[in-house]
């Protein structure tokens, strides 16, 4: 009887820990979803348009915004 208490209690201490890991990683989760939403309006702000204060290469401006063309990723 002794032999399965100490069993249960290891059981249970797995089982809460097993709690505690899921909880850290739905968190972490939603931090990420989090942060790639913030880098996605980053990136839709800052590097596809850029200020046209300087006169763009083929000197043509439209609205005061130059489109500027990205690699694509392989």
């Amino acid at each position: 009887m002794v032999h399965l208490r100490a069993l249960n209690q290891q059981l249970m201490k797995k089982l809460q820990s097993h709690a505690a890991l899921e909880a850290e990683v739905a968190r972490l989760h939603c931090q990420l979803v989090d942060i790639r939403g913030r880098m996605k309006g980053e990136i839709g702000a800052f590097p596809y348009q850029r200020p046209a204060g300087r006169t763009p290469r083929n000197g043509v401006s439209t609205r005061g915004f130059v489109r500027v063309k990205l690699r694509e990723r392989r």
